[in-house]
């Protein structure tokens, strides 16, 4: 056979090594770059019991979200704060959309057609829709959709509805159409719970008692207090037996983290304060150069850490203390500084000085400018100015004004002082006259002023302050994080961690009960990082340095505390108090009996136990806690079930143990209709429904959070 027919009748088996080498020569890449040959987990934020979340998913939600924030907001860049609430709502909204509509599909509640037309267009439309057409800021029914009593307008909201584009119909009819349908789905599963809730006369009956007998009992308590700690031996056997037959006490809600820190914070040396304070003093000159109200303003917004330029002017006394007298003394144009105030450096000039009133009384009605209907608004505000006067002014602005605090009061806004106010508004207000009624515009509308008095005038100055931190520079920072970085690496054991720490006279910080999507440590800014390192490290890890602002950390797992039963090691402190705890018990029951079998009154049983007696009043089934003894539910059982004069057993307590006797007992009157008890039986249940019910539900259900690892 010719070595080419060889090859031929081998090409499958060529075939077959050549395909394994390749899947070897794959999957040997992907082990390596670890990642997974089949479906990835890294894309997936959480899962909601089989159902998974793609990050892709969730995120399309939370922009949405997002956007609209800022639409309703009017700002383009939302606070941290502000985005990390709205994650939240968009998770929570999973969680509920997921959970409840297998729920919804499992009992078969549904809401068609005509019952959403009806919430949103009926005689009586949703809260939410209205919600939808009323101006957040006024609280009042957009114009034009309003009924002549104030409410929403349905037909209205129907011809909006007919006549939208594409764009809204997209960006809002559908999104209030599905909150709608989902707030009906609740709202009908919810009612269906409500309704199986059955009262019935003995249970009522037994409320009605319990609530309204009352008991007066006689005790005795030795308190666990009474016996040092170190009276009582526990073994490892005791602790391990308290352990096993307390485990639900030590169950774990949610999966968190405990951690020992150090902080290495950076101040601002000698060197770096005079830095700041040279770079000052080159600024003098071009400062001392401008001319003009507006190049003093651009330059102290240019060269100031705050970009802040005042434009108020201050009377004396209301400056600070080592500029005011000077800045009343000097000539428009002075400088002083480089100054020290707190922790900034300041260069503060003289622009201008005026005699004006120290306050101004005046009234106003505004108008509200919507979206950009600004037409509208100023055609308003110059109607009611062609029929002002000041003996009408009250009226028309208890009548118009949209500004809701003063409009109440005939539009006073009382006296204010210089810069109390945006700035067209107090220039109309301390530069017009006492009578005046003029027009101006601001952020909030337009305002109809009148001003109705001006108080003593006095010599004001205005002057612009060009500030700077007193803040460590790039030198001084790579210091401390040497410092820092130097800890850690030598400090790399739980062991050297505490020694390095008595060695050094370092500050330990401790930060317990850390969840993974925590965003907030206190004391420290932005500590996401140092979380998530958390739950990457084990148990025991020292971290490699932390940079969050000046401050740089160095931190050790000391605790992993998983959800659930938590493990004996990690609650071995609290365990073994409480076989100490029981082991008094014992001992105070042993005790009690040997005297109970020689006393019958509860006088003598005190004498010999070394007690006073002590009485409980006014003792109810349904109390939660007792004066001096707290929250002693078997004392409140035994009271309720012990007939009267009659000494109970030792019954061991949180407190302590105790024996104790009913001296008296008040029935209740006797009532024949339980209607109303029965109603606020259901009613106490019915209430809590809305809440506990998805709680439940989620509580059945398995849940992966990992938004901690995208955000």
């Amino acid at each position: 056979m010719s070595v080419l027919a060889k090859i031929r009748n081998k090409a499958g088996l060529l075939v077959a090594i050549i395909g394994i080498a390749l899947f070897s020569f794959v999957v040997g890449d992907l082990l390596n770059s670890g990642t997974s040959f089949f479906a990835s987990e890294r894309d997936v934020i959480g899962k909601i019991g089989d159902k998974k979340i793609k990050i892709t998913e969730f995120g399309a939600l939370y922009e949405n979200r997002l956007r609209q924030q800022q639409e309703r907001s009017g700002e383009a860049v939302l606070e941290e704060p502000v985005k990390e609430m709205i994650q939240k709502q968009t998770w929570d909204n999973l969680l509920n959309d997921v959970i409840m509509k297998k729920e919804f599909e499992r009992v078969g509640v549904i809401v068609g057609d005509d019952e959403l037309s009806n919430m949103l267009i009926g005689s009586n439309p949703h809260p939410y829709v209205a919600q939808a057409f009323t101006n957040q800021q006024t609280g009042q029914i957009f114009e034009g959709y309003s009924l002549p009593d104030g409410r929403l307008n349905p037909s209205k909201v129907a011809e909006f509805i007919q006549g939208a584009n594409q764009e809204q119909l997209d960006k809002f009819i559908k999104p209030m159409e599905q909150s709608l349908r989902e707030a009906r789905l609740t709202e009908k599963y919810n009612n269906l719970i409500k309704k199986g809730f059955y009262v019935t006369t003995a249970e009522a009956k037994r409320d009605y008692v319990e609530d309204n007998k009352i008991y007066t009992a006689k005790y005795v308590i030795k308190r666990y207090s009474y016996m040092a700690d170190s009276a009582v031996k526990v073994t490892d056997a005791d602790i391990k037996k308290y352990y096993n037959e307390h485990k639900n006490e030590f169950k774990a809600k949610e999966t968190t983290r405990k951690i020992d820190y150090v902080v290495f914070e950076a101040f601002a040396s000698s060197e770096d304060t005079a830095a700041i304070f040279e770079e000052l003093k080159k600024l003098t000159v071009d400062f001392k150069e401008n001319k003009t109200a507006k190049d003093d303003s651009l330059f102290v917004v240019r060269e100031s850490d705050s970009k802040f330029f005042d434009e108020s002017y201050h009377k004396q006394g209301t400056l600070p203390l080592n500029i005011d007298s000077i800045m009343f003394a000097a000539e428009k144009g002075t400088i002083l500084g480089p100054y020290i105030e707190g922790n900034q450096i300041k260069l503060a000039k003289l622009i201008d000085s005026k005699v004006a009133p120290d306050s101004v009384k005046a009234r106003h009605i505004l108008v509200k400018i919507n979206g950009t209907d600004t037409l509208r608004a100023k055609n308003r505000i110059d109607s009611l100015k062609s029929v002002v006067s000041a003996k009408n002014f009250e009226e028309l602005a208890k009548k118009f004004s949209e500004d809701p605090g003063s409009g109440e009061k005939g539009g006073d806004l009382g006296w204010f002082t210089e810069g109390a106010m945006v700035k067209a508004f107090n220039d109309a207000c301390f530069n017009g006259k006492k009578g005046d009624i003029v027009v101006v515009q601001s952020d909030f509308g337009y305002h109809l002023i009148e001003i109705l008095d001006k108080g003593a005038e006095a010599r004001k100055v205005q002057v612009a302050t060009i500030d700077r931190a007193i803040t460590p520079s790039s030198n001084t920072l790579q210091q401390y994080y040497r410092k820092a970085n130097e800890f850690g690496g030598k400090y790399n054991t739980p062991e050297l961690f505490e020694k390095g720490i008595a060695e050094n006279k370092l500050d330990k910080r401790i930060a317990d009960n850390i969840k993974e999507n925590d965003k907030t440590i206190s004391g420290l800014d932005s500590p996401r990082e140092l979380i998530r390192w958390m739950y990457e490290a084990d148990q025991g890890n020292i971290s490699s340095v932390f940079e969050l602002g000046t401050k740089y950390i160095v931190a050790h797992l000391v605790e992993v505390k998983e959800k659930g039963i938590l493990p004996l090691e990690l609650v071995q402190e609290q365990v073994k108090q409480g076989a100490i705890q029981d082991k008094k018990a014992e001992q105070f029951i042993e005790k009690f009996n040997t005297v109970l079998a020689q006393e019958k009154s509860i006088e003598n049983i005190a004498i010999k136990m070394e007690e006073q007696v002590l009485q409980a009043e006014n003792i109810k089934f349904t109390l939660n806690s007792l004066p001096g003894l707290g929250r002693e539910g078997k004392f409140i059982g035994s009271v309720a079930s012990l007939k009267p004069k009659t000494i109970s057993q030792p019954i061991k307590g949180k407190a302590g143990v105790y024996v104790l006797v009913v001296d008296e007992v008040k029935e209740p009157a006797a009532i024949t209709d339980y209607k109303g008890i029965k109603n606020k039986m259901i009613g106490s249940v019915t209430g809590r429904v809305d809440y506990e019910v998805f709680e439940a539900l989620k509580s059945n259900v398995d849940i992966v959070d990992n938004r901690s690892k995208f955000y």
